[in-house]
Formats: C-alpha cells, structure tokens, sequence
C-alpha cells in the first residue's frame, strides 16, 4: 500500500512486451470473489526502471477515485487492453469460418453477389474468450463483419462460386 486509503494493482510487463504496452494501456479486473463483476483501472504510473533480476517493467493501476475495488491480498485475473497493431483486428469468433484450409471472414462489401458479402481471408494470431485476434491486409476499419448467418455465406460459396 502506498497510502492507506488507496491500494494499487503493480502489473509487471516483460521487456520484449514493453512497446506494445506503451503508456495507453488499460486494466480491466476479473476478483476471484466476484468474476462478474469486472472493474475498470487506470494506469496511474509506469515505473521508470527495469527490474534487472526478472527483466519487467512495472505498471500501476487504481480503482477510480471513490471506488474501493483494491483490497490487499485479493486474487483475480487482469486483461490488460492496448492499441492493436497495424492491421490486427479483434472479432467475434462466430465471424470465423474455414474454407479450403484457410480461415476466412465475411464483410459486407459492394459486390455483384445478391448476398452482398465477400470472402476475406485473414491469419488468426490469438484467442481471447469469445474474441479473436485475426490479421488481414484487406481489412480496413469501419467494414462490416458478418457475424451471423456466416454458414450460409460459406454454403453458397461452396455452391455456387464465389460469394
């Protein structure tokens, strides 16, 4: 504890992870106790040093002000969210299909298709619950991922050509 009435959550991120992370993350607090309810942190300071002996760097985290979500010795899980790179996405997995051994997604795009939903095939680079982290140089932000009805876009490809 740094100041009796406020209790922080030290995150220590591995060195090669440190660019990634940056100075923009944020933690969201999954308590043992209570697993539904998640807490939103925020980084109140990066310290300034390396840790020689484990080669991390830490990030502190607090409740908002008035919010008494920290108690010493509480266990839990934490997700840190950063910026995602240049052109890594995040979808839901029911977007994700396989065809042909690939893993596609569907967006909808300005095509001659009465479907209207073209075929985009992206590399999946990680899971996180019902997310996945996939990666595509077709994929722009703002177009939109078909999330439901993709068996059907797969059935009619396979059926009748491209969708």
């Amino acid at each position: 504890l740094l100041a009796v009435s406020r209790a922080e959550l030290v995150v220590h991120v591995p060195e090669r992870l440190l660019d990634l992370v940056g100075a923009d993350v944020r933690a969201s607090w999954h308590p043992a106790a209570s697993p539904d309810r998640v807490r939103e942190l925020t980084l109140t300071r990066v310290d300034p040093t390396i840790d020689p002996l484990s080669r991390t760097r830490g990030h502190r985290f607090a409740a908002r002000a008035g919010e008494a979500v920290l108690v010493p010795g509480a266990s839990g899980r934490v997700d840190l969210v950063v910026r995602a790179p240049e052109g890594v996405f995040s979808v839901s997995d029911h977007a994700l299909t396989r065809v042909d051994g690939k893993d596609v997604i569907y967006v909808r795009g300005a095509t001659d298709d009465p479907a209207g939903a073209r075929a985009l095939e992206v590399r999946v680079i990680g899971r996180h619950g019902e997310r996945a982290l996939i990666r595509s140089a077709d994929l722009a932000p703002g177009l939109e991922v078909v999330v439901r009805g993709v068996f059907l876009l797969k059935s009619m490809a396979v059926l009748g050509g491209d969708v």
